[in-house]
């Protein structure tokens, strides 16, 4: 496809501030569908905030930072979607401690968003699905 030996690549690398929020976003629906309910904590209504800024926002330019956002790690398989659309699990980490995340398609993983709401599951409150 390409002819001589040279050729130039130029391209745009995803903003992190719009892809960690759309992040957020799908934890903190999957914690909403885990706990069955629209949470009101301090934590989640930090989350709504932001989410409603963008929302609201004019262009893709003028969404505000979330702080919050930025801040979540993300981890990535790098793999195809595969399995559950969202699942939760519990992840081991190196220093002894342990904590929930929620994989998206198997393709990317975010911690629980909800510091202060800790997943129905963790709770033995969740059940099966009707």
């Amino acid at each position: 496809m390409l002819k001589g030996p040279q050729f130039a690549l130029q391209f745009v690398p995803p903003n992190p501030r719009l892809y960690k929020l759309a992040a957020l976003k799908h934890a903190y629906l999957a914690a909403c569908l885990d706990l069955r309910a629209i949470p009101r904590t301090p934590c989640a209504d930090l989350i709504r905030s932001d989410l409603l800024a963008a929302r609201d926002a004019q262009s893709r330019r003028e969404i505000p930072a979330s702080d919050y956002a930025l801040a979540m790690p993300l981890m990535r398989t790098h793999e195809q979607p595969r399995g559950p659309s969202v699942a939760l699990g519990y992840v081991q980490r190196p220093d002894g401690l342990a904590e929930w995340w929620i994989s998206l398609a198997g393709t990317i993983a975010v911690p629980w968003p909800l510091s202060d709401s800790p997943p129905a599951f963790s709770r033995g409150q969740a059940s099966t699905p009707k």
